[in-house]
This record gives C-alpha cells, structure tokens and sequence, in this order.
C-alpha cells in the first residue's frame, strides 16, 4: 500500500541532518494547513508523527519505546531522549512540546492559570535528578507556524545560521523559558531569542565550528542544549554542584547507557523502567552510528 503521509527518502542517501530539516519544514506546513483550514492539532499528536518519521528514516539510529499516559501533561513532559553517543557517552534530556498558536502568536499552553509555573516546574525541578543516579536536562521543543512571513532566520548556539525554512521545530533550555513565564510571556517574539533550530543538535555545521567540540553526538547535544549560566543560579544547581564546585560536565554526561536502552533497541520489554511515574509518552533513543 502506497504510503500517503510520508514521502520518506531512500534511508541510504538521506543523513539525519537533512531528516531533522526535513521534517522541520514539514511541522511548518502541517500547522500552516491546521491554521487555513481552522483545524486544532495537539503537540502530542505532532510529536508522534515527527518521531513516527524519524524511526522510518532512520530505523538503525532512533528506538522508541510507545507507552499510554494515564494523565495527560500531569508531569510537564512528552518524552525523554537519550542519547547515545558513538563511545558510549550518554546525555538524557527531559522534553516539554509546545506548539504555538498562529491566530494570536501565543504558546497558549505554557502558561497555566493561577500557577503559572506549575508545569514548568514540574519539568525542572521533580525530577531532575534521579536517586537512582540518572540525570536529565529539561528542554522545550516547539513546533511553529508564523503566518503571513517567511520563517524568521534562526541562528545556532555554535553561530552557525540556519536557513529559514527550519523553523517549524526549535529546541529551548527550559531554565530561561522559565523566567519568560513568570513575568506573563508566551509570545513567539518573547521566547524566539531562547529558541534554536532542532537540526543544529545533528548538522556538521555546529560539529565543526568549535574547535573544542567533539564529534561524539551525546557531548554534542550536551554543548548545544545546557545553559550552564541559567543552571548555575538555580537552587537546583546549588543542591547538585555544591555552593563551591564548578560546573562539571560528568554531572549530566553518563559514561554507559542504562540498562534500559538495549531493552528498547532489541524490542524488548523493559524489565525495569526508571522514568515510569513521570507519565510520559516515550522513551526515545538516538543511538550515534559507528
């Protein structure tokens, strides 16, 4: 049967990088029909579909592991990544999606009524550190539609700029969309400034701008992701480093995979799952190729 909702590229001639704009480009134009025909779509909804896309084009590199939410959005998160690098270095982030609102330019979801910063808190600061010794790093994604303009030109966090059509899926820190919610902000022109495209996590371009990175995709990740300045005036910094301990990237780099992620890539069912009481929707890896 003719597959009607992915035209997917020959997986031997397609890179993760292009797969990434790709379907950046594609979430702007799901929300761009959703916006011209008065047609509602959930993040959760456009989060399945984008790591549905993925899996197809990259079936050896991106393992998902599907699970059903008992309450949706109770813990402030959709899913967590983990990734995988080459030489075992693991960094796992804690995913928040949010899609922004084209009728008024709002990220309506991300503020919530009396207690704005319930959700964002619940995805920093419950379960940001493990007892069982698995740090993750909280993160937004947003999904984007601007009608009536070209995509606004983003710029990597390594300076690379990004052509403008990759604007439909941008990653944040968490830490500094937290201080646009508490004073009221969840305009796209508020929180555009914190916002970079998803592709600059995988493209050479950022790989390669700085010397000291590394082409190990987990440390990359970790460079491209972590507002080490956000993190540090938080208390949650304070409790990790101690008051006096610089920050130090074996605080959130793990030297193998945990247990859990050979289970997911094999198909296997999970013999024990760290995240089970976040509620979330998957676990997703994106295992680095040899």
């Amino acid at each position: 049967m003719e597959n009607l909702i992915f035209k997917t590229p020959s997986t031997s001639n397609n890179s993760i990088c292009f797969d990434f704009k790709d379907i950046a480009v594609k979430t702007w134009n799901i929300l761009h029909n959703a916006h011209d025909n008065n047609f509602s779509i959930g993040e959760e909804t456009i989060t399945d579909v984008n790591l549905l896309e993925l899996k197809m084009r990259q079936p050896h590199l991106l393992f998902t592991k599907k699970f059903s939410r008992n309450v949706e959005g109770v813990n402030g998160a959709d899913w967590v990544w983990i990734i995988v690098g080459r030489n075992g270095n693991t960094f796992i982030v804690y995913v928040q999606a949010k899609r922004l609102f084209s009728s008024d330019l709002r990220y309506k979801s991300l503020i919530h009524g009396d207690r704005p910063t319930q959700q964002v808190d619940k995805l920093i600061f419950n379960k940001f550190f493990y007892p069982i010794g698995l740090p993750v790093y909280p993160i937004y994604v947003f999904y984007n539609y601007v009608p009536n303009h070209i995509p606004p030109v983003f710029i990597c966090n390594c300076g690379i700029e990004i052509p403008n059509r990759v604007a439909g899926c941008t990653y944040a820190d968490a830490f500094s969309i937290r201080d646009e919610i508490l004073m009221g902000n969840n305009r796209f022109d508020d929180l555009k400034p914190y916002q970079y495209p998803w592709s600059c996590l995988v493209c050479d371009e950022c790989k390669w701008a700085n010397s000291k990175q590394t082409s190990d995709l987990a440390t990359l990740y970790f460079n491209q992701i972590v507002n080490r300045e956000k993190f540090n005036q938080t208390q949650v910094g304070r409790d990790i480093r101690g008051d006096n301990t610089p920050f130090n990237i074996e605080s959130f780099i793990l030297k193998r995979p945990p247990a859990l992620v050979n289970q997911i890539i094999s198909g296997e069912e999970l013999e024990y799952n760290p995240f089970k009481e976040l509620d979330i929707n998957n676990i997703t890896v994106l295992k680095e190729g040899e």
